[in-house]
């Protein structure tokens, strides 16, 4: 998994359009992209993700957040934007008053979709021309933003605790660049090591400890820990 970089009640100002699919019970949900903490990098907003309420509630009971690897739910849209689908029951807990609605066109609105996102880039200059630091970027936006959320909400816990990397090799994903299958998991922890101290500095984040510590938490000991704690 990811994170989408919102709070669940904020979900709705997300909502670019609907389409409402006829004869079927689904609606299409097409987002608007919000904007990473840094570079060119993008939250993924699909309901895919965490929201920032879903960690607090993971902080809570002590659980922890296995990160993906796969660059579009970690925020790369590629000019396509994210759409998603969701059934007549949940739509209304997506859309709010006043929400743009677009006519349902014979098979696929992708085209239609990517326009729309196009002229969402082009209007806020974006540029989504990623490069391997912009895919260690994806990564590092992320587990930052975990941080974040968790500093704020509980204090005087250490937000270094309660992330690890899933990577999701076991299933069907697009990888980041910079780890495109396990044997390459190292240049995960290089990418940490390097880029720690100074996200930290630029986010307004203080370190409790050296960027290898916390690599080795993120990428080995946190996962051993609560396998260990939860399942031996």
């Amino acid at each position: 998994m990811a994170v989408t970089g919102i709070r669940w009640e904020d979900a709705p100002n997300y909502v670019d359009y609907i389409i409402k699919h006829p004869q079927k019970k689904y609606v299409e949900i097409a987002h608007k992209i919000p904007k990473g903490h840094f570079g060119k990098v993008t939250f993924n907003p699909s309901s895919i993700n965490l929201y920032d309420n879903d960690i607090e509630k993971i902080v809570d009971s002590e659980g922890i957040i296995g990160l993906i690897l796969d660059e579009r739910v970690l925020g790369d849209s590629k000019n396509h934007g994210y759409s998603e689908y969701v059934s007549w029951a949940e739509k209304d807990l997506f859309i709010k008053n006043g929400v743009t609605e677009k006519a349902y066109e014979n098979g696929s609105n992708i085209n239609v979709v990517e326009q729309e996102q196009l002229e969402y880039n082009a209007a806020f200059k974006i540029n989504r021309t990623l490069n391997a630091d912009d895919h260690a970027d994806l990564l590092l936006n992320n587990i930052f933003h975990i941080v974040k959320v968790i500093n704020k909400h509980k204090p005087t816990t250490d937000a270094w605790n309660y992330i690890c990397i899933g990577t999701d090799f076991d299933g069907l994903i697009n990888p980041i660049n910079i780890c495109t299958n396990i044997s390459q998991l190292f240049n995960i922890e290089d990418v940490l090591v390097k880029n720690l101290s100074g996200f930290a500095l630029g986010m307004g984040i203080t370190l409790n400890d050296t960027p290898q510590n916390i690599a080795n938490k993120i990428m080995y000991e946190n996962g051993h820990r609560f396998v260990e704690k939860n399942f031996a």
